[in-house]
């Protein structure tokens, strides 16, 4: 069963009524990737939309990608947005060398997810709210995770 519920109406009313403050939050609150092109835009909302297979490539390709991913889920259920963290790391490796997840994106999201008044955002927060689901999957939670990853 997909996260996304495209024959929902309302649900799919609400998600396009959000991308605006995605979007802008991507281009404006992350400075890792104010560099993405139109048509890579394209593919995060048609991704954040519909969970379209297809845009999957173009996260892949993204530098922050796996953050994104995560960020533009739908989904809040941990073991859901775990499974996309470990599919995205070995999915990842087909598209590119640099790796899906590195030990200082760790200090990447903490910087992110502080609220700075200097930076513009829309919505709740620069993360749209979605801080906590993220830093549950993204970040390691306990030490043994963290020395897992470091290794």
């Amino acid at each position: 069963m997909s996260d996304w519920k495209c024959d929902d109406k309302e649900w799919m009313k609400q998600r396009k009524k959000e991308w605006p403050q995605y979007r802008t939050n991507i281009s404006e609150a992350l400075v890792e990737v104010t560099d993405l092109s139109k048509e890579e835009l394209n593919s995060l909302k048609s991704y954040f939309l519909t969970g379209d297979n297809n845009a999957l490539e173009t996260l892949y390709k993204i530098r922050s990608g796996l953050f994104l991913q995560l960020w533009l889920h739908p989904s809040e259920n941990m073991d859901t947005l775990k499974q996309v963290f470990h599919r995205h790391c070995e999915e990842k490796k087909s598209y590119s060398d640099i790796p899906a997840y590195r030990v200082n994106d760790r200090n990447t999201f903490y910087r992110i997810a502080k609220h700075r008044h200097n930076v513009p955002y829309k919505g709740v927060s620069r993360l749209n709210g979605r801080e906590w689901v993220i830093d549950q999957v993204f970040m390691p939670q306990t030490l043994e995770e963290y020395i897992d990853v470091v290794k």
